[in-house]
């Protein structure tokens, strides 16, 4: 299990001060950078990673600097016994040096059933930061109540692309994932395993997951623990996506702040990579980092006063795709149709040439729990014509059915407004019917035709 701290500070911190803090918290062992240059690396004599120290990063009003401590895996280290120790003592020696304070991440409670006989107790070759290592996973075991896109799993995701390896995050029951890290997970082929103590199920999917000391391969079956709860609650979830051509005008971001505006929100307080966000929401600065890791994809997590959010940018050889995705605090009530019309209408504005606005199962907040959350329930969804330009208007009015409308401000669109109240009966059958009609759409979809040429 990966042993979790956190050190913050109240004004930034450089490298050089975090080496000069750590030295004196790890006696015994030695500190190098691993090969990234991004982490320093606490190792023993046989130069065996037992600490992972994340570089210092700001917050977002820029006053203040933040780190990652982890230790990854289950021996004991010489001089110190558990890796809960290493940790503890490294951090809190930090934050002494420092004039920060340390926090533990992790919890008391940790999953057993994996490696109950020893199967994922090996030793780690190189800089792996896993909890342990085949040839077709890396394994991280978290004890946190929620599990964000970290420093440290962000870490193990880019180790695990270089390496050709899938990541594994293994959480107990009771933790949840942030949207930014569910989405991470499903977008790079990862998985997140739940271990209930008496077996193992797949968190997205609910589906029995089997190890065979390889791999974690899903079953037929679905586990109890997966099925909705009667207390669960809906959180709103907004969805919008276009596709820029290429030019010298292109600006990554204004979706995004046209989105949360036609959600009812303010712009995102802050961006970053990892959680939590730490630079002040700028459509220039995103548009700059973009550019720069073309024609590789970037992606964002965004985050604001009661909404967790992800921005992806992906280039692509018919323009560049811009998805975002937004959830906000659960609500009491349903919008109302006023506002869905009015959604539809400022989507488009910003240039949306898809988006849907809908409600997502919830355990009362924005985080994603290890039981079922879809599909989602729509409220409205939005298709503007200019993407679909073989799709004549009674072809997309018999798409949509009888909740569709063509309407030609600000821009000629489909829009589909539908009736279901999430959590009673006919909205599953709404999220149904919006899968159907993606499914109908993209056959008149230019982007996809040119990007399969």
């Amino acid at each position: 299990m990966s042993e979790d701290w956190a050190v913050r500070t109240s004004r930034p911190i450089a490298l050089e001060q975090l080496h000069a803090a750590l030295l004196p918290a790890i006696g015994g062992l030695r500190a190098r950078m691993d090969a990234t240059g991004q982490w320093v690396v606490v190792v023993d004599v046989d130069d065996r990673p037992r600490l992972w120290v994340s570089g210092p990063h700001g917050t977002a009003d820029g006053r203040g600097s933040q780190l990652e401590l982890c230790a990854a895996g289950h021996d004991g280290v010489p001089g110190y016994g558990s890796p809960v120790e290493l940790v503890r003592r490294a951090a809190t020696g930090i934050a002494d040096r420092v004039g920060g304070t340390a926090e533990r991440l992790s919890t008391a409670s940790e999953p057993e059933d994996i490696d109950a006989d020893g199967t994922l107790r090996r030793v780690l070759p190189d800089d792996c930061p896993g909890d342990a290592l085949t040839d077709a996973v890396t394994v991280v075991v978290q004890s946190r109540p929620t599990v964000a896109l970290t420093p440290w799993l962000m870490h193990q995701q880019q180790w695990c692309a270089r390496s050709g390896r899938r990541l594994v995050v293994v959480t107990g029951t009771d933790s949840c994932l942030t949207p930014a890290l569910s989405s991470m997970l499903r977008s790079t082929g990862g998985q997140w395993v739940v271990d209930t103590g008496n077996g193992l199920y797949d968190g997205h999917l609910g589906l029995t997951v089997t190890w065979d000391e390889r791999d974690f391969t899903a079953g037929e079956d679905l586990r109890p623990e997966f099925t909705p709860r009667p207390e669960d609650t809906w959180a709103p979830l907004a969805h919008a996506e276009t596709v820029h051509p290429y030019s010298d005008g292109l600006r990554i971001g204004n979706l995004t702040t046209g989105l949360y505006a036609a959600a009812g929100l303010s712009a995102p307080r802050a961006v970053g990579v990892v959680e939590p966000a730490e630079t002040p929401y700028d459509p220039a600065l995103l548009t700059e980092i973009a550019q720069h890791a073309s024609p590789g994809p970037s992606r964002f997590v965004l985050a604001g006063m009661g909404t967790d959010g992800w921005l992806d940018v992906l280039p692509q050889p018919p323009g560049v795709v811009e998805q975002v995705e937004v959830t906000l605090d659960p609500r009491a009530e349903a919008f109302a149709s006023a506002a869905l019309a009015a959604f539809a209408d400022q989507v488009l504005e910003a240039g949306a040439e898809i988006a849907v606005l809908g409600y997502r199962r919830s355990t009362g907040g924005r985080q994603v729990p290890s039981r079922q959350t879809g599909p989602t329930v729509p409220a409205v969804a939005v298709f503007a014509r200019r993407r679909f330009p073989t799709l004549n208007d009674a072809g997309a009015l018999r798409l949509a059915g009888r909740p569709g409308r063509l309407v030609e401000t600000p821009v000629p669109a489909l829009v589909v407004e539908y009736a279901a109240t999430p959590g009673r009966p006919g909205s599953e059958d709404a999220g149904e019917s919006l899968l159907r009609l993606i499914d109908g759409l993209s056959l008149h979809d230019t982007y996809l035709q040119n990007a399969q040429e």
